[in-house]
């Protein structure tokens, strides 16, 4: 029963507050602390110079669109060699280590968030597992000494 009229008062005060986000401003635009409609509000024609340096502005806007847009797909080309690669005996390693690293991280700040000392033991296994694949992919990349 106290399901029931829980669920009923979570229910009416969903769809209640939905009511309250309905845009109840017509038309109108902020200006200098007041608002005016958009009826009132006067349109002036550019000067030759206004003109200019919103020409300008839109050059440079367009040319940094375009250097975007190559640094994208450079930045692409580049990860696409760089992807990681569990196939390769080496580098697994590094990955083993990172990802066993994050795991750590993740679960040591959950495990301080809710106070689990199962998960902060988790959170410890996870460090050492990133630690001991860190040290194997050195040992395996630098150890033809």
């Amino acid at each position: 029963m106290k399901s029931k009229i829980l669920a009923f008062v979570l229910t009416i005060s969903m769809i209640s507050q939905s009511g309250y986000a309905v845009n109840t401003v017509k038309n109108l635009v902020p200006g200098n602390g007041i608002e005016q409609q958009l009826s009132l509000v006067k349109s002036n024609a550019l000067s030759k110079a206004e003109a200019k340096s919103i020409q300008k502005l839109e050059r440079k806007e367009f040319k940094a669109q375009k250097r975007l847009a190559m640094v994208q797909r450079f930045m692409a080309k580049k990860m696409a060699h760089k992807a990681i690669d569990f196939q390769d005996p080496v580098n697994k390693w590094l990955w083993f280590g990172v990802f066993g690293w994050g795991a750590g991280l993740l679960l040591w700040i959950i495990a301080g968030s809710v106070f689990s000392g199962g998960i902060g033991l988790l959170a410890s296994l996870c460090w050492l597992f990133g630690t001991v694949a860190f040290v194997i992919w050195l040992v395996k990349k630098f150890g033809n000494a």
